[in-house]
């Protein structure tokens, strides 16, 4: 079994190290002691943890690593996320994202770059009443359903929207929007 010893006398040494991808970190895997150690190299900038069981001490370490610019958390279990409050995805399909949204409503962030579907619906949306950022695009044109909801988020100050099919109907929407 690894110890937290061995992981902070061996991530600790790792003092270049730019990236980092970790799968499988279930209960005995020492993801505290990852994270504190982790949170202290100097030139690590991409981190991904992959099927990680997430503490609440996770939230703490997670914090630490503001030299962290892409990270990429997959928890085991979804409902693991209740804290999450910023979430980025890159090639992602529409259905992933709505997903997420209807189980994470305190969610303040959503950036969604690469959405491979032609169509999303922002229905799920409705509960996030803490959304202050928006960002989606699709490459190819999207057809955004449910436009509606977006009035109903009060907090909601920076919006994007790239790449929309139905754009006349969501720039009327946007009109209404006091707040943007």
């Amino acid at each position: 079994n690894v110890t937290d010893t061995h992981v902070m006398q061996g991530f600790s040494q790792l003092t270049k190290l730019t990236r980092l991808r970790l799968e499988k970190g279930k209960l005995d895997c020492p993801t505290n002691a990852i994270m504190q150690t982790i949170s202290k190299l100097p030139s690590l900038n991409h981190l991904e943890l992959i099927n990680f069981d997430i503490t609440k001490e996770f939230e703490a370490f997670v914090g630490k690593c503001s030299n962290i610019s892409t990270p990429l958390l997959v928890p085991i279990n979804a409902i693991q996320v209740n804290t999450l409050v910023k979430l980025v995805l890159c090639r992602c399909t529409s259905k992933v994202l709505e997903q997420i949204a209807a189980i994470c409503p305190q969610l303040e962030y959503i950036s969604a770059r690469a959405i491979k579907s032609s169509q999303i619906s922002l229905t799920n949306l409705r509960n996030c009443s803490n959304l202050t950022e928006l960002k989606l695009r699709c490459l190819e044109g999207l057809e955004v359903e449910d436009v509606s909801i977006l009035l109903n988020l009060n907090k909601l100050n920076r919006l994007s929207l790239t790449v929309v099919k139905n754009i006349v109907e969501v720039l009327e929407l946007i009109g209404k929007m006091t707040q943007l």
